[in-house]
């Protein structure tokens, strides 16, 4: 019996050692004692070729090279960037550990192999990406469809939101690090447009039509382009942005873009934007923003694409207008 009981308990510890172990060489993330997610990679690199990865925030790393320090290098500061650069100038360097911190805490061991055969023609093999998708900081747009749908006709906001200085100063508390006092930092703007304030202040009062709607049923913004108008040099795109959801709306950076059909495009910064303390749009709401640009001659077949993002960055939308749509207003 005693014998039949040891027997029992050394298979039983074989089987739970070898459970530990198969599940260690399956999981790819664990948490170290610091309790940091900790994910574990594998990249392969090729002499005198750039192996760049790419992370969500800034990171921080600690290369534990061999003796031999010139295996691999990365290039670059070891701080304040969103991604690395490897290189080996070696044939059949050993395998080593790359340990990277992110700015959020997150932790990657990744393992950097030599590989000979690889192919730099193949980008896959030569960029890692390993940002996280839902919250990578390049613009990535929902793009807006046309829709012959009105929103919120008799519910406007009667003045921007901020409008007042004590509402600036209620905002700068409510979302630490967006100064609403001033433009976002990513809006460009075209420094040789000559504003024309009186014009604006007029077309702004104006009761205008609706030359298109849009809508994406995956947000909740929606935008009206009421008009457009001409006066000099000069165009004004006229919206109607529309907060259908149950959060504000931060109107953040914005850019008008000509589309050409052989791939050109230019960039129409705006001269001007107005309101120009860029509104906050409550839930349910609507307000109008005039996009002040040098107006251009463009043809029928091409067309416009507008983007806004919100302030946070979360929300990016883009509509175009077509170049008919462009020279149909001009002729009024």
């Amino acid at each position: 019996m005693g014998n039949s009981y040891f027997y029992i308990m050394q298979k039983y510890k074989i089987y739970r050692s070898l459970f530990f172990m198969l599940t260690l060489a399956l999981c790819t993330t664990s948490v170290n004692a610091q309790g940091n997610i900790v994910e574990n990679r594998t990249i392969k690199v090729k002499k005198n070729v750039l192996c760049q990865i790419d992370f969500t925030t800034e990171v921080s790393y600690d290369f534990s090279l061999p003796k031999n320090s010139t295996d691999y290098y990365v290039l670059g500061d070891t701080r304040a960037q969103k991604s690395l650069t490897i290189n080996t100038l070696q044939e059949n360097p050993p395998a080593t550990i790359l340990t990277v911190t992110e700015a959020n805490g997150k932790k990657w061991n990744i393992t950097v192999e030599y590989k000979a055969d690889l192919d730099p023609e193949n980008e896959a093999e030569t960029n890692y990406d390993f940002s996280d998708k839902n919250i990578k900081t390049t613009r990535s747009n929902t793009i807006l469809k046309e829709t012959d749908i009105k929103f919120f006709s008799d519910n406007k906001q009667s003045t921007p939101i901020p409008h007042t200085l004590a509402e600036i100063d209620h905002l700068n508390k409510i979302y630490p690090g967006l100064i609403f006092s001033e433009p976002p930092p990513e809006q460009t703007f075209n420094r040789t447009f000559e504003n024309d304030a009186n014009f604006i202040n007029q077309f702004y009062d104006k009761k205008t039509g609706i030359i298109k709607a849009f809508k994406n049923d995956m947000v909740s913004i929606r935008i009206v382009c009421q008009d457009i108008r001409f006066n000099g040099a000069n165009a004004y795109l006229k919206l109607l942005l529309q907060n259908a959801g149950t959060e504000d709306f931060l109107t953040g950076s914005m850019l008008l873009t000509l589309l050409r059909p052989n791939g050109t495009t230019l960039s129409l910064h705006p001269g001007s934007i107005y309101p120009n303390k860029f509104p906050i749009i409550r839930p349910n709401s609507e307000i109008a923003i005039i996009y002040a640009f040098k107006a251009f001659h463009i043809a029928d077949e091409e067309s416009l694409k507008f983007e806004i993002q919100d302030r946070t960055q979360k929300i990016n939308l883009e509509f175009s207008l077509t170049g008919v749509d462009y020279n149909e207003a001009r002729k009024d």
